[in-house]
Parts: structure tokens; C-alpha cells; sequence
């Protein structure tokens, strides 16, 4: 959502910030770096949504976000803390 209101660049600080500053008490290595991959893609699909739905309404961006998060989810196909271990 970060993404697709205000641009991949700001999105990245804010994630890049939470992961070097947020509370990392009982994550690891493998943790950090699945967090950051998976930050990568939020932030794609941020990106790929927002230009398919010009002047869509913060709830539609929402939606959308949500259905596609889910679907990344339910793929299997999101970095897990064991690929880096």
C-alpha cells in the first residue's frame, strides 16, 4: 500500500528502516533476508497495481493489494526463512 500511495522509493525506506530498527528478537539471519525478499515483491505488486487502477480510491487499491496478497501467499511461492538457511 506504502508503494502504490507513495512510490517503490519510499516504501523501501520505510521497510529498509523497520528491518534494521524494528524489534528482531527471535529472528535470525534467514528471517531478515526472507523479509527483505518478500519486501521486494510487496513492492512490485504495489507498483504493477497502482498503474493498472489510475485513480483508484484507497479502498479499491486495498482490495486489490489484498486479493493479490493472498494470492502470493496461497502460490507457495513467497521467500521462507528455510531457503536461506
Amino acid at each position: 500500500m506504502i508503494t502504490a500511495k507513495h512510490g517503490a522509493q519510499t516504501a523501501e525506506m520505510v521497510a529498509d528502516a523497520h528491518e534494521a530498527y524494528g524489534d528482531r528478537k527471535g529472528h535470525n539471519y534467514a528471517d531478515h533476508l526472507s523479509d527483505l525478499v518478500n519486501n521486494e515483491y510487496g513492492r512490485q505488486m504495489g507498483e504493477k497495481i497502482a498503474a493498472a487502477n489510475p485513480g483508484a480510491s484507497e479502498s479499491q487499491l486495498r482490495d486489490a493489494i489484498t486479493r493479490e496478497a493472498k494470492n502470493y501467499m496461497t502460490s507457495g511461492n513467497y521467500a521462507r526463512p528455510s531457503d536461506f538457511e
